[in-house]
Parts: C-alpha cells; sequence; structure tokens
C-alpha cells in the first residue's frame, strides 16, 4: 500500500534547545531536482520542503512530489514519522492523524511544503527524548512529475488540510 519512499537526506542538528533561528539543510538531490529542508525550533517544531532553483525556473514549473520527514534521537530512536499509515500516532503525549504518501504540488504559486507544527519543543525537554541535545531529521521523499517550464500552475488543484483548492488560492 502506498508509495515507496527513498531516503534523501538524514541531517543531524546539534544544541537543538538554544536554536532559535530558521535553519537549512545543505542542498541535497531528489527525482532530479534540489531542494533544502528548512526547520525552524522556536516554540514548536516546524519543517518544510523547498525546490532550491525556484528562482531560476520558467512559468509554469512544477513538481510533484510525496515526502516523509522522520525525527530520531542521538540513538537513533524515531520520534515522529510524518505521513505515516493512516493510524493515529502517539508520539510526546500529542496523537497525530496521519496520511500516507500525499503528493504535493510544489508550482510558483505553492514553492514550499511541510509541517507548520509537529509538536511543542517542551514535549522534547520533559520526555527526556533527546540525548546530549540533538536531533536527526532523515527526508523520504520520490519526485513523480517534473516540469521545468509550461503552462500557468494558479489553477491546477492542491491538498490544502483536506481541501481542494486552486494554486492560486494557497499563499
Amino acid at each position: 500500500m502506498g508509495t515507496k519512499l527513498k531516503k534523501a537526506l538524514s541531517w543531524e542538528i546539534d544544541n537543538l534547545s538554544e536554536r532559535t533561528d530558521v535553519m537549512k539543510s545543505d542542498t541535497f538531490s531528489s527525482g532530479g531536482c534540489n531542494w533544502f529542508l528548512g526547520v525552524c525550533a522556536r516554540d514548536h517544531l516546524c519543517m518544510y520542503l523547498k525546490d532550491v532553483d525556484t528562482h531560476k525556473l520558467s512559468s509554469g514549473w512544477k513538481r510533484r512530489v510525496s515526502f516523509c520527514f522522520v525525527l530520531l534521537n542521538q540513538s537513533g530512536k524515531e520520534l515522529f514519522r510524518s505521513p505515516g499509515s493512516d493510524e493515529l500516532h502517539y508520539i510526546c503525549c500529542i496523537y497525530f492523524f496521519l496520511d500516507e504518501g500525499r503528493r504535493r504540488l510544489f508550482c510558483a504559486e505553492a514553492p514550499t511544503w511541510g509541517l507548520p507544527t509537529t509538536f511543542p519543543l517542551t514535549k522534547l525537554q520533559e520526555k527526556r527524548l533527546l540525548e546530549k541535545n540533538k536531533l536527526t531529521i532523515e527526508v523520504y521523499m520520490k519526485v513523480f512529475e517534473v516540469v521545468h517550464a509550461g503552462k500557468s500552475t494558479e489553477n491546477d488543484v492542491l491538498d490544502y488540510n483536506g481541501f481542494h483548492i486552486f494554486a492560486s488560492q494557497e499563499s
């Protein structure tokens, strides 16, 4: 069931609790495209993917992608996985309903996709889930479609929190 995603990135972040800036991973390649992972660790952990080359692309560019974020502590213990397998996951005292392998449309109108809030950072600290204040984030992904130039994507339909909207309505 679902799509086989391949590991595209493994990124270790040191001193997570001291970081308040937006962090960007090194550029990595998947499906013939260059990507980076952005992470913000203020009150909640926020993670998002973005194609690095959007400023170089012609009108109508798009990428259809399924992706998953996996959070691990220093020992490799899995703390969080998104998306999962259509079930409730109990992580850090919070329930998440995770869907399997939704294809996201990255385009000029929606160049970034991710998770605005995964869980409160205080839960990581209270439960002592992080060892030596290090967090590893793995990104698994599969790129289904790459268009470098084409017709405008503003009328393409996106799935936004379970609602179908036009790409032009996303921003």
